[in-house]
């Protein structure tokens, strides 16, 4: 945690950075997943958003946009399963979201 959070005072300044929580289905996520709990590197995130957070994630890049593979399939209305399947099997990802020719 950031050093100036510690200390006295420290959990104002905590609070002050980061807000009253938005929900109950939220608690504090790191935006970089690598970084550290520290000023501008913190938000309030729902369990769905921290779970597209992961580093192991595997981020898609089509036409300017990237996200992760489940967002990808969700997108075009696949199942990520079937997706992540067909990766394995060696299918590009254009060919595995259904976006080129079969």
């Amino acid at each position: 945690m950031a050093l100036e959070w510690r200390g006295p005072g420290g959990f104002e300044r905590f609070f002050a950075h980061v807000g009253t929580r938005p929900s109950k289905s939220h608690s504090i996520d790191r935006i970089d997943s690598n970084g550290h709990y520290e000023p501008g590197n913190v938000r309030w995130a729902t369990a769905q958003e921290q779970a597209r957070n992961k580093s192991n994630n595997r981020l898609i890049t089509i036409g300017g946009r990237t996200q992760c593979l489940k967002d990808w399939a969700a997108e075009v209305g696949l199942r990520y399963d079937t997706v992540h399947a067909r990766l394995k099997r060696g299918w590009s990802i254009d060919k595995a979201l259904g976006l080129a020719a079969v």
